[in-house]
């Protein structure tokens, strides 16, 4: 024997199953994009940090283009005192 809302609705136990199911999905659903979007977090996270080493290297070859610079610098410079004190009887 059943009652009127089972055969229209087709069924309690139906309906809980399929909600059941549909939760199941949902919630696979939003895992699924929970780990997509750590995945893009973790790539965002990868490319800040090329750009940051990239910097670092841009800077890092600036300052020895400038410690050569002034190493080339200083030695005119005692070679000019040198000079002057050879040149200059001292």
């Amino acid at each position: 024997m059943s009652n009127g809302i089972e055969l229209c609705g087709g069924g309690g136990a139906d309906a809980r199953s399929r909600g059941r199911r549909w939760g199941r999905w949902r919630l696979h659903i939003i895992h699924q994009r929970l780990h997509e979007f750590l995945d893009l977090r973790q790539f965002a996270k990868r490319v800040k940090l090329g750009q940051l080493n990239h910097e670092l290297v841009r800077i890092e070859r600036i300052q020895r283009a400038l410690i050569l610079q002034l190493s080339g610098q200083q030695l005119q410079k005692r070679a000019g005192q040198v000079d002057a004190r050879s040149n200059g009887g001292g």
